[in-house]
Parts: C-alpha cells; structure tokens; sequence
C-alpha cells in the first residue's frame, strides 16, 4: 500500500481501469463460459440418449430371442464408437444378459458389478442419464429401457424433450441397455476451448488497457501535468501565467478555474503589498514604539520610533535579547518571559529603559502574546510610550494637588453659599410679590384689637359701667388677634430665613399646602380667583423639608395666578388636589390660565428663563423648585394646553424607616 501512494497518478488510474476491465471481462468470460458448456453438455447429453433409445429399440428382437450371439454382435458394433468404452444388455430382472467392454479400459467383471449395482438403484423402465466417476475418469452412464411395440409412431427427432412421456407407453417391457460413455475427450475439448477463450480475452484486456493508457495520457494526464506545472509557476510568484486550453470538459474548466484563481492572487497580492506598505509607514509614523519578538525573546521587527529611542541600528536592534534594552533586567525577564512569551497579556508596565548612549527614558509598555492557529506562543508584540514627561508633569501635579485640594472646598463653599443666597433671594421675591396679601392678614386682627380697645374706651368716656366679664372677654378678644399676628409674623420669618442645614423630617404635605395658600388667599381674591381643594385626608408621612416645599407652592400659585390674569374672558380658577398613588404622595394644582407656548415647554425648568416682562420675574423660581424636588427623590412635571391652562403634577415617596433622605441644598 506505501508503494501503491507513490505512485504517479497515470499508473495509479491505468491500474484501476486495467484492474476494473479484467474483472468484468473475467466474470462475464466464466459465466459465458459456464452457461456454453452445459449447454454443449445438454445437447451432448440429448445426443447420446437418442442413439440409446435407438440402440434399446434395435436389441428388442435379441431380447425377446434371448440370442446372446446376435446381441453380442449388436454390442461388438457398438463398441466401435470411440466414446463408448462398455455397454451391457439387461433382462426385465435387471440380469446381464450380455455385457462388452473395451479391456484396455475396463475388466467386464468389475463392469459387470458396477451394472449391477447402478441398475439396481435406478429406475430401468425409464430413460435415464447420470454423470460419474469411475476409476477417476468421468464418464456419462445412459440407460434406455426396450419394449416390445410403441404405442404410437413418432420419429426419434420428437423424442425430446417429452420422449420420457411417450416412451413408457409401450405394451410389454423386455428390459434396458446401459452405455458407459467416455467425458474425457468432451472435457478436454471443452477445456481447450476455455483456455482459447481465456487466452482472447487477456488479449482483450491487453488491448483496451493500451488503448486506455493511450487516450488517459493525451486526454487527462497530459493536461494534469501541463496544471501541476502551470501550478508550480504560479506558486513561485508567477501570476501572469495563464493556461490555455480550449477544450470544455472537466480539464478546461479546471484551467479556467486556475487563472481566475491567479488572477484573484495577483488582485490579493497587490491589496496585500498594499496594505502591507500601509501598516509599515503606518507602523514608521507611531509615536509609540514598537518591537516584534520570537519566541526566544529576540527583536525580530522593530519601528523608527523604537530605533530613535534605543540609539540603535536596526540591524543592531535585530536578534538582539529585547530584555537588554531595559535598566532592571530582572523586572524585565519576568514581564517578557514569564507573562508575555507564557501567554499572558501585559497591561500598563511602567519601567525605565536605558538608551546606547546611556540615557534613562521612562516607558509605559503594552504586550500581548502572538498565537498561531494550533494555540502555540511564537512570540509576542510590545508597545512601548515615552512618560518621561507625563511622570515630570505628575510630579508637579502632586505638588498642586494640595493647593488645589483646599481651592476647590473654598470654592465649593462659596458657591453653597450662593446657591443659598439665590434660594433667599427667590423667597424674598415671592414675599415682595405676596406683600400685600400679607398686610392685609395682618390687618385683619390689627382691626378686630382696635375695635375690641375703641368699644372699651367709648364705655369708659361715657361713664358707663364695665363689668369684669366684658372686660375679660375684650382682652381675650385683642390676645387672640395679637397670637394670630404672632403667628403670621412668625411664619414669614421662618420662610424668610437663610438656613444653610436642611430641617427634613417626616411631615404631612397637607401643612406646607395650606400654610403658601394662607400668603396668596388675599392676592387671589383680589385677582378674582376662586380655589378649589381636595386635600385627602389622613395621607402617609413623606420625608422633606416643609420651608422648602411651602417655596414650591407658592411659586407654582403665584405663576398659575399671573398665567390666569393674562387669559383674559375665561373664569379664574385653581384646583388644588393631594392624594396617594401607589408609593407616593400626589400634589397637583391646576390652573385655567393661558397655558404654556410649545416653543417655552422645554425651557421651563431652565435657570433665568422667563415669559414675564423685563421686572416682573427672575426666572429662578421653577428652576429652584426642580431642584428641590428632585432632592426629595421626588418628581416635579407639568401639562399644558393653550387658552386652556396647565396642571402642575408633584411626586414624593411615602416616608420609610429605613431610609433618612439628606440633601446638601
């Protein structure tokens, strides 16, 4: 089988065909011949049995004489055939009547028992053939039976193949005659004609394999060598190298695969030198350096950048150990050998290489490990960056970080405490604007005490007597209006104060509400705005600030109040609504004010901006009041429909135990 693979491919496939044609041509050849030799051996078989029925029909006259001498003449006659080696003539008792055999061949004792006992075994009463053996040599026993008249006349040509039929119906049986037949001279014949027809067909073989030799050369093998050497011009860089057959079978489109294929190598091959040229100027413009290594640890390729830094030659750059290129050589053979050549990719290595000239330059390093198809380390690529001057440039940093530290918690103080100015300022603004609401809730009681102090004087001038229990009840009268005044006064002064700690704790967002509405019920009676609320009753704790949230709504009231002034022919009128949904506490106040132009709606929550005129508005308010939600983890949105109004939607989360919000504002 090793010698069959080395082989060329013209032996190889000349031998199959060769091999393939032999076998059928053999196989055909000996069932032809089979099927040709019984046949010969059929027609000799009806042959020899015609001529012992004749032979049975010619010694009826001896047997019913019982005249041995005539049958012995009649078997003398018999013998004279060349193919008849013995014949005996047997009674209707199977007894031998006479027997005749050629002595040369045969002993008639030994004849005669052979008769007796292949009689006694057969069936004399019929025609019978059967090949045998006899002293080694074949031989064909015929055995035809005698009778006396046949029962109808029939010429021997009709004898086969029904001759068994007809011949039994005879009237009286008289006995058989049995003929020894020599194959031999039949076999060897038989066997010189299969030697000729074997002979003809190697022959045959031998021919249709010259033939196919001769045509599989010019046909395929020619064609095949004329590719491998086209091949092998084009594998050595030859691809302008074209075949040119015309044929369109298999070998030409093979030949037109092959130069399309060239022709696609030749397109790579330019795209590839290309690129290759591409990466190698893109490789020489880097800043960074770059160093190729084996697996030995050994420069294999290297940039100008890294031969600039290193203050080498390329060529003495080249299969130089890339380890002797750094100052500590022990931190370097563990990156290169123990990580980058083990497989491992090296991130962000910080060390100092020491040029030709003896100059320390600091380096950042990146590798990675090359791998080929199989898995196996072959070497591996580093990336080297000059840090000198990011490492001075830290160092200076460091030495400001300090300075910087302690500026920017300066600074950050400063701007906290602008941002509480500006948070002030927004408050004093809504309490200008709310000034006169505020004068009139105080002059409320202020009026209740003159009047009560007035009555008491009027009774005093005039003499009357005062009773201790009017007495009592006007002082209580003007000391209740004196702690309503004490409370407005000190309502405003708490919403006034410039607190630079957040006071969140758990309250009811019902007080906040209630308490900015008590600033602008005056304002919106006199701007003829009617308010609606619908406070739920008994909702869940939030955590907040309640100032702060007293800020939100006022100047959401206080915008719905100017927007509902100018939306001039519509009724003035303020929803005011608290309720729960699902874990938060639901605030919305709804106004039938102009609502808000589609070009203002994304800038409502934008620091300094305004729709008021120049004086009426800072621009701060919304812009505060989101921040301040949002620092309750809460949400502050809006809707809005012109000439219709807009509904403002506040969202905090219920209070829970274990959680303490903290806001810095």
């Amino acid at each position: 089988m090793l010698y069959y693979t080395k082989l060329k491919l013209s032996t190889k496939l000349n031998i199959a065909i060769s091999i393939s044609i032999a076998f059928v041509l053999l196989i055909f050849g000996w069932f032809y011949l089979l099927y040709e030799e019984n046949k010969i051996l059929d027609i000799f078989k009806k042959h020899v049995t015609t001529i012992g029925v004749n032979l049975a029909h010619n010694s009826e006259f001896g047997l019913l004489s019982l005249n041995k001498k005539d049958l012995m003449l009649f078997l003398d006659g018999i013998l004279t055939e060349d193919a008849v080696f013995a014949s005996a003539i047997l009674d209707d008792r199977n007894k031998v009547v006479v027997l005749k055999t050629k002595e040369d061949v045969f002993d008639p004792v030994f004849f005669k028992n052979y008769v007796k006992k292949y009689s006694r075994k057969q069936n004399s009463k019929i025609i019978q053939t059967k090949r045998t053996v006899i002293k080694k040599n074949p031989y064909l026993m015929v055995s035809a039976p005698a009778f006396t008249v046949f029962a109808q006349e029939d010429s021997l040509d009709n004898f086969w193949p029904d001759m068994q039929n007809r011949y039994q119906q005879k009237n009286e049986y008289l006995g058989h005659i049995v003929l020894c037949i020599a194959l031999e001279p039949i076999l060897q014949e038989l066997s010189r004609v299969r030697i000729i027809y074997f002979g003809a067909i190697f022959l045959l073989i031998l021919i249709i394999s010259l033939l196919i030799m001769f045509f599989n050369k010019k046909m395929i093998i020619n064609p095949i060598n004329k590719l491998i050497c086209g091949t092998k011009k084009i594998g050595s860089g030859n691809l302008d190298f074209k075949f040119d057959f015309k044929s369109e079978d298999e070998i030409g489109f093979l030949a037109d695969s092959f130069n399309e294929m060239a022709e696609n190598l030749k397109f790579n091959h330019q795209n590839l030198l290309k690129e290759k040229n591409f990466s190698d100027q893109l490789i020489d413009s880097q800043k960074d350096m770059l160093f190729v290594l084996d697996v030995n640890g050994f420069v294999i390729k290297c940039n100008t950048m890294g031969i600039t830094a290193s203050g080498y030659t390329e060529e003495e750059l080249l299969l130089k150990p890339a380890v002797m290129l750094f100052y500590n050589l022990f931190d370097a053979r563990q990156k290169v050998y123990n990580e980058l050549l083990a497989g491992k990719v090296v991130y962000d290595w910080e060390t100092e290489a020491i040029s030709k000239g003896g100059k320390f330059v600091s380096f950042s390093v990146n590798g990675a490990p090359l791998i080929d198809n199989k898995g196996k380390v072959v070497g591996a690529i580093c990336v080297g960056r000059d840090i000198t001057e990011r490492l001075r440039m830290e160092k200076k940093l460091k030495e400001y970080a300090q300075n910087l530290e302690g500026m920017v918690k300066s600074r950050t103080k400063e701007l906290k405490l602008a941002e509480a100015q500006l948070i002030h300022s927004s408050k004093l603004v809504s309490l200008g604007e709310m000034a006169a609401g505020i004068a009139h809730e105080i002059n409320q009681p202020l009026n209740v005490i003159r009047i009560a102090s007035s009555g008491v004087l009027h009774f005093l001038r005039k003499g009357k007597p005062v009773t201790r229990e009017m007495f009592e009840d006007e002082l209580l009268n003007i000391d209740g209006q004196i702690n309503r005044i004490t409370k407005i006064i000190d309502h405003m002064r708490l919403f006034t104060i410039k607190s630079k700690v957040e006071h969140t704790q758990e309250i009811d967002i019902n007080k906040p509400l209630e308490d900015s509405l008590s600033f602008v019920n005056q304002q919106l009676r006199i701007n003829q705005v009617k308010v609606r609320m619908d406070l739920e009753k008994s909702l869940p704790m939030i955590l907040a600030d309640a100032n702060k949230l007293e800020q939100v709504f006022l100047n959401i009231i206080a915008n719905a109040k100017d927007a509902m002034i100018d939306n001039k022919g519509l009724e003035k009128q303020l929803y005011i609504k608290s309720f729960t949904q699902n874990d938060y506490v639901v605030v919305t106040i709804k106004d039938t004010g102009s609502g808000i132009p589609e070009e203002n709606r994304d800038k409502i929550f934008e620091p300094f901006f305004t729709s008021k005129d120049p004086g009426k508005g800072t621009g701060l308010g919304m812009s505060i009041s989101y921040g301040i939600i949002n620092g309750f983890s809460g949400e502050l949105t809006f809707e809005t429909e012109e000439n219709v109004g807009t509904v403002f939607t506040i969202k905090l989360p219920v209070c829970s135990k274990n959680k303490i919000l903290k806001t810095g504002i």
